[in-house]
Order: C-alpha cells, then structure tokens, then sequence
C-alpha cells in the first residue's frame, strides 16, 4: 500500500490523465489496454463499463481496439468517487472533446512508467502488478472472492492462484488464527 501511495503521488505530479491511469489500475483492476481501450461513454453514475482494449498488432507498433482479454473480461466496475470526479475533471478541461478518455498512448505511458519507476526509486513493479494489488487488497478487505474475480474479469480459480496475495501481516494474523483454532 505504501508503494503504491508513491507511485500514485509520483504520477499524479504529471497531471489529471496520467494520475487517474495509475487508480484506474490500483483502484479498479483494470488492464493497460482496458484503461487505453475507455470512451466517455463508459463512464456513468460511477460506474465504468469494460467492454473494449487495446492491444499491440501483431504486424506493427500500431494499437487497436479489441474485444477484452477474457471472456469474462465484459464487465461493470464500481468506481470511487474520487476517482469519477478526477476523470470529470479531465473532461471539462479538454478543449476538444474526443471519444476516447486519454489522449496518452499506450507505449508513450509504459515507457514514462518504467522510466519515473527508475528515476523515483520505485520497487520493480510492472504497471499490470497494479491489478495484483487491487485483487490483495480486496482480499484483505473481506471482499468476497466471487465479486472480485467478476470485478477482475476473471473466473474465481484464477483469481486465487494468480491475483490475490496474503501480504506478510495478513499471513501472521491467520498462522495466529490457525493456531488458536487447536
């Protein structure tokens, strides 16, 4: 949590767009290509509809849009409040008024990320170890698994072998539980 409070402060310094990218990420799970792939019409009420990304093409450094990665990947995430007024925000100060939410481009981002990561004294953290850390941090929150794995986009055996991470103090408190149980 505290490295991620650095990463957010780190790039909230740039501006609106490349802040609400990193909460996008951490706060709501979302992939990279997810987070490129939104239009403004995505956003409602505080909600935000997945239903497209962005990827690479196999024949060129050109993205395009796609269907999401799984099939699960089709989904509405519930989004804080800050982060519905940050994204607000980005739109009223736009002088043209385009379909999609970042003018950013992907690669331009990956780059800027491993770059302020470095120059920051960041731990290695790929920009997709955000989503671990939302699924954890749901986790350690008591949110139940089958809400997050559909929050994820994923099927719930995957979110348990992959995504969600105990963290050393949580570890402790059920090796304490565990024990006490015998």
């Amino acid at each position: 949590e505290k490295d991620f409070k650095k990463i957010t402060k780190v790039f909230a310094s740039l501006g609106k767009e490349w802040e609400a990218i990193i909460l996008l990420a951490g706060w709501c799970g979302l992939r990279r290509g997810e987070i490129f792939g939104l239009k403004w019409d995505d956003i409602n009420n505080g909600y935000i509809r997945v239903d497209e990304a962005v990827s690479i093409t196999d024949t060129s450094y050109h993205f395009t849009a796609k269907e999401p990665k799984s099939a699960k990947g089709k989904r509405v995430v519930v989004t804080p409040e800050y982060l519905i007024r940050l994204l607000d925000r980005i739109k009223k100060d736009r002088k043209v008024i385009r379909e999609e939410v970042f003018t950013i481009k992907p690669g331009q981002f990956t780059q800027r990320y491993y770059r302020l990561k470095v120059d920051n004294k960041i731990p290695g953290y790929r920009f997709h170890d955000l989503r671990h850390y939302h699924a954890s941090y749901l986790y350690q929150h008591g949110i139940p698994d089958l809400y997050a794995a559909e929050r994820l986009g994923h099927d719930i055996s995957v979110l348990k072998k992959i995504y969600q991470h105990l963290g050393l103090e949580k570890q402790k408190e059920v090796d304490e539980k565990v024990k006490g149980l015998f």
